[in-house]
């Protein structure tokens, strides 16, 4: 729905964006056993940045962590949720970067802005200045065609190549086949989130999965591959969850334990502009 708004009227879409910066605040609300809600109402392209550098810190942290509690038998000892290390993570951030304030006005210096780490999709004509089509902020959904661009002035380009009508993702960055790095880089741009029923689990999280397995001649190519979170993938694989069908737009349809069918598609990285 909010893409559908953001091509029907893209002037009132960035309107409305512009007017809702102003809205932006941070809130401290109480809480039970001594806690408290910290709540900052920011920029899409600012939180999703902030949530990015957080996640990133905390998951290096618990994986070293998990290294030194694992004993010699390969067992790990509890570890907190992956939650409570994003709030770590988060509270260090914030007093460093208070400290690298101080410091800096002391040096009478600016700080760097540190780099961005959302990924944005914007179709050619709308970053050549030719047109006002809304971009696609990944995770977030449809952002107004003057912060797409300005959001691209300072990024790592990569060609995303789309079949025209559907919007389907065909190719990423280049034509002849792909390697393995490159082609999980694709699986993940182009599947999004875990293929599996109503699962929204990040694709850079998951494991590269092949529908038809490996060791029984699946070959390793858009047709077979998709993206399954380490949960879902284990229930396919030790499961009679089964998939029946895998498509090269990353489509693929599910037989339940039931005999039930489900068929899943990946969100579209880009609405068509002409798509009534």
């Amino acid at each position: 729905m909010k893409r559908v708004i953001a091509l029907t009227a893209p002037e009132l879409f960035a309107e409305q964006c512009g007017q809702a910066v102003k809205t932006r605040c941070v809130s401290v609300a109480a809480a039970e056993h001594g806690m408290a809600w910290f709540n900052a109402l920011l920029p899409a392209a600012v939180a999703m940045d902030l949530f990015a550098m957080v996640d990133a810190d905390a998951r290096a942290v618990k994986g070293r962590e998990r290294a030194q509690m694992t004993d010699s038998n390969g067992e790990v000892g509890e570890l907190d949720s992956i939650d409570a290390y994003r709030a770590d993570a988060f509270v260090a951030l914030m007093q460093n970067s208070g400290k690298r304030s101080n410091d800096l006005d002391q040096a009478d210096n600016q700080p760097t802005p540190p780099r961005r780490q959302a990924n944005i999709v914007i179709d050619l004509p709308t970053l050549l200045g030719m047109a006002d089509h809304p971009g696609e902020m990944e995770g977030y959904g449809p952002i107004p065609a003057n912060l797409a661009r300005q959001l691209a002035k300072d990024a790592t380009w990569q060609r995303w190549i789309t079949e025209p009508t559907t919007a389907h993702l065909l190719e990423l960055g280049r034509t002849r086949y792909l390697p393995n790095t490159q082609l999980r880089e694709y699986i993940c741009a182009r599947d999004q989130t875990c293929r599996f029923p109503h699962c929204n689990q990040p694709a850079k999280r998951n494991d590269i999965d092949h529908a038809i397995p490996w060791d029984t001649g699946g070959q390793s190519n858009p047709d077979n591959l998709g993206s399954l979170c380490r949960r879902h993938h284990r229930l396919k694989t030790f499961n009679r969850w089964q998939i029946t069908e895998s498509h090269a737009d990353g489509t693929c349809v599910w037989r339940s334990p039931a005999g039930h069918t489900i068929t899943t598609e990946p969100p579209l990285p880009l609405v068509p502009p002409h798509v009534e």
